[in-house]
């Protein structure tokens, strides 16, 4: 009784254990038999879509490459450039540590004689401002001096005027106050005119010879 227990068991241990065996077997990676044979099976459209991507996947690391390629020549080009800027800034560095205090004696000594010049030029202003007030104030005294004048030689024609007039009323009465002697020789009065008039008026015009 107790044979026949353990016999069936064992029958249905090793059953069990055959079923094992075989999903282990169905699980296991396909050949490459059996990957062609399931190539083989699959429909005509799968083929032609397996065959566009991977054209796509070709395309897309030819452009990366590409790329790749690209970014590399670019960043040579900036390295190159950047080497460049690099050296000439080191050769502006060099040349400003070597000329700079040449160069800024040079500004110093500029902004000194510029601020000379001006202090030169204001001095030169400020003179002749002075000079200017100088003539403003003597154009003044000339102005008022020849207006003083003007009125002085206005005075003085006035009062010429005056004088022509008193000198001309005093030779018309003076022609008309004087007595005329008619028939007498030239320069027969001699140096004085009273003298030969007193004369002529106590002896006569025959007796003192004026005809």
């Amino acid at each position: 009784m107790r044979s026949k227990k353990g016999t069936e068991k064992k029958t249905k241990a090793e059953k069990q254990s055959g079923e094992m065996q075989a999903q282990t077997e169905h699980s296991l990676p396909l050949t490459a038999s059996a990957i062609q044979a399931n190539k083989d099976e699959q429909p005509s459209w799968v083929s032609a879509l397996q065959t566009s991507l991977d054209a796509m996947q070709a395309k897309l690391e030819n452009a990366q490459h590409n790329m790749d390629a690209k970014l590399d020549r670019v960043g040579s080009q900036i390295e190159e450039h950047l080497r460049g800027v690099r050296e000439e800034m080191g050769q502006l560095r060099e040349y400003m540590d070597k000329h700079g205090e040449d160069m800024k004696q040079g500004l110093d000594s500029f902004r000194e004689e510029t601020n000379r010049n001006f202090e030169t030029a204001e001095a030169e202003m400020r003179a002749q401002k002075k000079d200017i007030e100088i003539l403003e104030e003597r154009t003044a005294g000339v102005e008022e001096w020849s207006t003083d004048v003007q009125d002085i030689i206005m005075a003085s024609l006035e009062q010429q005027t005056k004088l022509q007039d008193k000198l001309s009323d005093i030779e018309g009465s003076s022609r008309r106050n004087n007595v005329r002697i008619w028939g007498l020789k030239e320069g027969i009065e001699g140096d004085s005119v009273s003298e030969y008039v007193r004369k002529v008026n106590s002896q006569g015009a025959g007796n003192v010879g004026g005809y």
